[in-house]
């Protein structure tokens, strides 16, 4: 990008401290569909949260290197070889006992996923309350079936939100609860499958760092200079609008209090 402050100097560039020099290691569960491409760290080169970890690597002059790690452990703060996590991590006052989150970089909402040809009404509690759901372990979806829906029958809980949409469409499980995203993107993908509601809880996620990282202000730093440069915007719109199956605000909202 041309353009210098007026005294002709240029911004230093944030200092990222790394574990291994030269590189930002970011962990991922992958795949996730619209959000990394593919499920070898290796060669993923797709996706809102890849393009975001690039876009991080390249402002702190460094080489990305991705890691696949299983949500349940990045959320805990077991980040193994990883600087970060960048695995649609909602921020709640539960995970900061555990880790560091920098400011949001996107917002979300608990989704509901059936199939095509079922439950042309799932907007409230109490037919909620009938389905038998599935969700991803340790994720804040998992959460609120337990706390909010509370169903008759015994939630299923899979690895990945992907397994949770596969057991709907195998009949498996009436609803699954996922993420906004996601739930558009795999619902886009396979016309079995349809979103049907959305829960009113807004969900904020943030980059995932260890507990009291001297990394955060320069994490934060980084994602206001990504928004404010429309990055962000043009991310969401290079790899989610594009393969999203309806708008997302066109769903109808379960509204609940707790």
């Amino acid at each position: 990008m041309a353009g210098a402050c007026s005294t002709g100097e240029q911004a230093a560039a944030p200092t990222f401290s790394t574990k291994e020099r030269g590189v930002l290691v970011v962990a991922a569960d992958l795949p996730v569909p619209g959000f990394w491409e593919g499920d070898d760290p290796k060669t993923v080169d797709g996706g809102y949260e890849w393009g975001l970890a690039e876009a991080l690597a390249d402002r702190f002059d460094l080489r990305l290197d991705v890691v696949d790690r299983p949500f349940e452990q990045i959320v805990s703060g077991d980040l193994g070889p990883a600087d970060v996590g960048i695995a649609q991590v909602s921020i709640t006052e539960e995970r900061r006992e555990d880790v560091d989150f920098s400011i949001s970089y996107f917002a979300s909402w608990p989704t509901v996923v059936t199939r095509t040809d079922d439950l042309d009404d799932l907007v409230d509690l109490a037919t909620a309350q009938e389905q038998t759901w599935a969700g991803e372990w340790g994720t804040t979806e998992a959460d609120l079936i337990t706390d909010v829906v509370r169903p008759d029958d015994d939630p299923v809980h899979v690895d990945d939100e992907t397994a949770a949409t596969q057991l709907v469409a195998d009949g498996k499980a009436d609803a699954a609860l996922i993420d906004l995203p996601t739930a558009l993107v795999i619902t886009d993908q396979d016309p079995d499958l349809a979103v049907r509601s959305r829960f009113d809880q807004e969900e904020h996620y943030g980059v995932v760092l260890p507990l009291d990282s001297d990394n955060k202000p320069v994490v934060d730093q980084a994602i206001r200079a990504l928004r404010a440069d429309e990055t962000l915007l043009h991310l969401r719109e290079r790899w989610l609008d594009p393969v999203f199956s309806e708008d997302p605000d066109s769903i109808p909202v379960i509204s609940f209090s707790t």
